[in-house]
């Protein structure tokens, strides 16, 4: 019960605090998919021929893993700064409120509440269900552009779109391969919002017990170093079209994915509240 009542004045106090994150989160997704409707149209061409699916895999889009024998070639490090953009935003969104309240004006509430657990706890669900929130009006945003471009508004994505996808040789997928226009970005998303989730909970465990940028510097240092190498235990991949499986043969695979989100999720949540529980608040500071 008293979980509920910290979540519900979460919700209440919190949201209103995002607003502004929440309207850059439709904004930066139509922009987005503005820029990926551009480069269907010119790969594909007419816009009924490409899909809202093709639009969200090119958005989502970033070079090729590093080739150490191309890098000491000369070749440059990649990093594709569109793809960066919604995770920089993301990350910065549930920055600020859970310490600011904890250790401001929420401070008396804890007291009152009796329970450190039940305050951490709805802390944690609160950076979940805004993190929901966000990507819900980001793929808003990534679908109005589509519908007002004429596109088809399935998340099926076609072969021509996916050949536009910057990927290694070996992902690429040929027409007549197992998975070609009947593939879709439907578990993709759900790889967005697991992985992102996940690694919210543990820029806010780290944000609580040490400070706020630390921990978005540690979050998207981890985030940018993990797509530069393929791996299926770097979360960074998950977050890439041509690295996934469900839309490459050679892709990482969700199921890998999601069980190491959980592991990370729990061991957050769990360590976190840990330290949590022990810190002595006092006069709206912390003292260790």
């Amino acid at each position: 019960m008293m979980f509920a009542k910290l979540l519900a004045r979460d919700i209440r106090l919190g949201f209103v605090r995002l607003l502004p994150y929440y309207i850059g989160a439709v904004l930066l997704g139509a922009v987005l998919g503005f820029g990926a409707v551009a480069l269907s149209k010119v790969a594909i061409g007419d816009a009924a021929a490409f899909t809202l699916g093709d639009i969200v895999a090119e958005t989502f889009d970033h070079p090729v893993p590093i080739d150490w024998w191309r890098v000491m070639q000369g070749r440059p490090v990649s990093l594709s700064f569109e793809w960066v953009l919604p995770f920089a935003l993301f990350f910065a969104c549930t920055l600020d409120y859970p310490r600011q309240d904890t250790f401001g004006v929420g401070a008396k509430s804890i007291a009152l509440s009796g329970s450190r657990w039940s305050w951490w706890l709805a802390k944690s669900a609160w950076c979940v269900a805004s993190s929901l929130l966000f990507w819900a009006l980001f793929f808003f945003g990534i679908a109005f552009v589509a519908f007002m471009a004429g596109s088809n508004m399935t998340l099926e994505v076609t072969v021509e779109g996916l050949n536009v996808i910057r990927s290694d040789g070996s992902s690429i997928l040929a027409a007549d391969q197992e998975l070609g226009a009947g593939a879709n970005v439907g578990l993709f998303i759900i790889s967005i919002v697991g992985v992102t989730c996940c690694l919210q909970l543990v820029q806010f465990s780290i944000s609580m017990l040490v400070e706020r940028i630390p921990a978005y510097a540690v979050v998207m240092s981890y985030l940018l170093l993990s797509c530069m190498f393929q791996h299926v235990l770097l979360l960074g991949n998950y977050l890439i079209t041509g690295r996934h499986k469900g839309l490459f043969l050679e892709g990482v695979p969700l199921n890998v994915g999601l069980s190491e989100c959980l592991v990370v999720a729990w061991l957050a949540v769990a360590i976190g509240g840990i330290f949590f529980s022990r810190q002595l608040l006092s006069g709206g500071g912390r003292n260790e």
